[in-house]
């Protein structure tokens, strides 16, 4: 932008923080347009959401603002590696939406059995699970050339090392779930993309150097 004078004329600071206000919340939306896309095959998911963190990480940590694009380009750099460990989220995800169904018909009907309890105490491994699914796609950021085993470790190692960090992820997670319970239009922007860029964001400030 110039001047009258013909001169270059630099943006007042307000300028420069309202659009960096309007990123941020910008490319978490575009990283779940992303990441929708590239799960519509379902066993894919995981493999997005880990592409996704990388994207993620390159923003967050190089300035690198394209995380759409970024995220298409690390899920082709890494599905080979990333798609088993899909497959298993998977099963794992089917084994609870039968359970959360349960828990649903338990829930609404007029005499609730015993099995409720059962049910209702797979609440807290799901959250767990849903953690632990973050935490091995910050891995796959943490670790750009890792294996699939590698992920795995250090995606444990994260829970672990800080366990207020994976409580907030943890806390996230419950929030996303609870705002897209009550505004289904918001599950396809919020469920993955929010948990991920949290996650990212507080993982990845933790020494992996000594990655395994």
């Amino acid at each position: 932008m110039r001047g009258i004078d013909g001169r270059p004329r630099k943006a007042p600071r307000w300028e420069g923080r309202a659009l960096g206000a309007l990123m941020y919340p910008a490319n978490v939306v575009a990283g779940a347009i992303a990441v929708l896309i590239l799960s519509v095959p379902v066993v894919t998911i995981l493999p997005a959401t880990l592409a996704l963190s990388r994207a993620y990480a390159a923003w967050v940590h190089e300035g690198d603002d394209a995380v759409f694009t970024n995220t298409f380009r690390e899920f082709r750099a890494t599905w080979r590696r990333s798609l088993p460990l899909g497959l298993g989220a998977t099963v794992i995800l089917a084994v609870l939406v039968v359970d959360g169904v349960f828990l649903i018909r338990e829930l609404t009907a007029e005499t609730p059995s015993i099995g409720l309890l059962f049910a209702a105490a797979t609440v807290p491994l799901a959250v767990a699970a849903a953690v632990y699914f973050f935490a091995v796609a910050a891995a796959g950021a943490a670790a750009p050339d890792g294996t699939r085993r590698d992920w795995l470790a250090l995606g444990g190692r994260l829970m672990l090392a800080m366990p207020g960090r994976s409580l907030a992820v943890a806390g996230v997670v419950v929030v996303c779930v609870l705002a897209s319970t009550l505004l289904p239009t918001l599950a396809p922007f919020v469920l993955i993309s929010v948990p991920a860029v949290t996650a990212t964001g507080l993982w990845l400030t933790l020494d992996t150097t000594d990655h395994p």
